[in-house]
């Protein structure tokens, strides 16, 4: 449902929303976990979901976008093995963090290491704006 909304119309800014609110939703569901907060937990669901929704949207139209025709297949084909990465990762990821800690510090951890990712990606799209101005 989240991709429905139209705004912002320049994707690039609304993958970078995207992105951001993705980053925000995860750090809401992790102090409703500090705190003990069922209502918080699911505004960082809401969040979270509207943010996947732009991010994934707009990305998918990039990848279907910007390669050569002939070289379209393959680009959507990485795109979706690293789009079900990236939903397998981090529940490994924090199976395995709990091993050496409680849930909430396995979640504080694997939420660290996404926004120094967050932090990347967002700082690469203003180059990449530079680069394909013309999306």
């Amino acid at each position: 449902m989240a991709q429905f909304i139209p705004w912002p119309s320049y994707p690039l800014t609304h993958m970078r929303f995207g992105i951001l609110l993705l980053a925000i939703g995860s750090w809401v569901i992790v102090s409703s976990g500090l705190i003990s907060s069922l209502p918080l937990l699911w505004a960082g669901i809401f969040i979270q979901v509207i943010g996947g929704g732009w991010t994934f949207q707009m990305a998918l139209r990039l990848a279907g976008q910007l390669p050569e025709p002939n070289e379209r297949p393959r680009v959507i084909s990485v795109f979706y093995l690293c789009a079900y990465s990236g939903f397998i990762v981090p529940v490994i990821g924090v199976g395995a963090l709990t091993q050496f800690f409680s849930l909430n510090h396995s979640l504080i951890v694997l939420n660290l290491f996404a926004a120094f990712i967050d932090i990347y990606v967002l700082l690469y799209s203003f180059s990449f704006n530079r680069t394909y101005s013309d999306i």
